[in-house]
């Protein structure tokens, strides 16, 4: 159930992306609980910064974020 709210809070989500802060809140547990859920899920993580709180964060993706190439222009 738990991977299920997961990946349609992450699909529903704009630009296909969430914070592991937002579901960690919403289903009331530590982002190291849910850590498993994540990869059952298969989604793509990737650390970064919680902007309200300076403190350290997931980004998880359905699919991998496509990077920018410098060398494309």
């Amino acid at each position: 159930m738990t991977c299920h709210i997961i990946a349609i809070s992450i699909h529903l989500s704009s630009f296909k992306r969430l914070r592991a802060s937002i579901l960690a809140r919403t289903l009331k547990k530590e982002i190291g609980e849910l850590k498993n859920y994540f990869k059952e899920v298969g989604l793509t993580i990737e650390a970064c910064k919680n902007e309200k709180t300076g403190e350290a964060d997931l980004m998880l993706y359905l699919t991998a974020p496509k990077k920018q190439d410098a060398e494309e222009d």
